[in-house]
């Protein structure tokens, strides 16, 4: 339903805003070993608690500790944050004009194949 589909984008974006920052500041060490996914969770979680408005968002991000380990482990295999996040609004619109181009041209081999017969 869509009720339950905004609650679960505001709690995925409870966690990731924090989880993002925390990866984006002390990335470094966390690639090369020197921090590790205990330290990246305390440091969400200090996160989360400097712009929680209640201690129940801070309790909701201590239970969801297994969607922090994936979002620790994907970034520390790919070396960095989901990639939406670095995309410049221009970077978003030229790959949204590709798109598309994209689909305008599938558009149109798809009528000349429909009209040779």
């Amino acid at each position: 339903s869509p009720e339950e589909l905004y609650l679960w984008h505001q709690d995925e974006k409870r966690i990731y805003t924090p989880a993002a920052e925390e990866w984006n500041s002390r990335k470094e060490s966390y690639l090369a070993g020197t921090l590790r996914f205990a330290d990246f969770f305390q440091g969400v979680l200090y996160r989360q608690t400097k712009s929680c408005a209640s201690k129940e968002e801070v309790l909701m991000l201590s239970r969801n500790d297994e969607r922090l380990r994936q979002f620790y482990f994907h970034c520390k295999r790919m070396g960095s944050s989901n990639i939406h996040e670095q995309v410049s609004e221009d970077e978003e619109k030229k790959m949204q004009n590709e798109v598309e181009s994209l689909i305008q041209y599938r558009d149109e081999l798809a009528l000349r194949v429909k009209n040779a017969d």
